[in-house]
C-alpha cells in the first residue's frame, strides 16, 4: 500500500472547529505497541509507508537529551526527562489520555 492509498482508508484522528464548524479534519494511523514489538492497539492502515517530516522531531531529539548533548551546548539546566515521560508531556499536552500509556 501507498501512502496515496493509505489516505483514503486512514480514519478522522483530529478535527479542528472554528466556532461551531469543522475547519479542517486530519487522517492519520497510529499503532501502540509494547516493548516486544506486539501491536496492543492500532487504526488505520499501519502498514503503509510514511514520510513524518517535523512530526517525529520530538522524538529525533530524544538522544540529544538523553545524551546530556543539550546541556552541554546550551547551557540550560539538565533535563530529567526519559523517553516515556517525554511522550506523556506531549499526549499531555494535546490532551490525549489513555491508560496504555502506563
Amino acid at each position: 500500500m501507498t501512502s496515496t492509498d493509505a489516505g483514503a482508508a486512514a480514519p478522522v484522528l483530529a478535527e479542528v472547529l472554528r466556532g461551531n464548524a469543522v475547519e479542517s479534519r486530519h487522517r492519520g494511523s497510529f499503532a501502540v505497541v509494547d516493548a516486544a514489538g506486539r501491536v496492543i492497539t492500532s487504526a488505520g492502515p499501519i502498514e503503509a509507508l510514511v514520510f513524518p517530516r517535523s512530526a517525529v522531531k520530538p522524538l529525533q531529539a530524544l538522544p540529544l537529551i538523553e545524551s546530556g548533548a543539550v546541556e552541554r551546548l546550551s547551557g540550560i539546566a539538565p533535563v530529567r526527562w526519559t523517553p516515556m515521560t517525554l511522550l506523556r508531556e506531549v499526549f499531555a499536552y494535546a490532551q490525549v489520555t489513555s491508560t496504555l500509556l502506563t
